[in-house]
């Protein structure tokens, strides 16, 4: 599994110098006042992976992947928080909806 998570500077503009000491992003939104939070509707997509991803995921060309992508909001303001994408191999997870 491959994780890619981003949060703005603008929203978080320490988010630099305190990265490296967070170890939970939810009680970090918590402390920013973010309390209301939400997982908008995710987008799956399959496909097939890059020679990076065959490297990370240690698969073959045709092993199709699955893409998850999704945005975290606070419901109350509607400020996107994180925008995250997965990457898992095909062959190795099952996605229960």
């Amino acid at each position: 599994m491959i994780i890619f998570s981003y949060v703005s500077q603008k929203v978080f503009n320490d988010i630099s110098a305190e990265g490296r000491k967070i170890t939970s992003m939810f009680d970090y939104y918590k402390k920013k006042w973010f309390i209301n939070y939400i997982t908008e509707k995710s987008i799956l997509e399959v496909l097939y992976p890059t020679s990076k991803e065959r490297k990370l995921l240690d698969c073959g060309e045709l092993v199709p992947l699955l893409k998850l992508k999704r945005n975290c909001k606070d419901e109350d303001t509607d400020i996107i928080l994180e925008y995250t994408e997965i990457i898992y191999r095909g062959d190795k997870f099952i996605y229960k909806i």
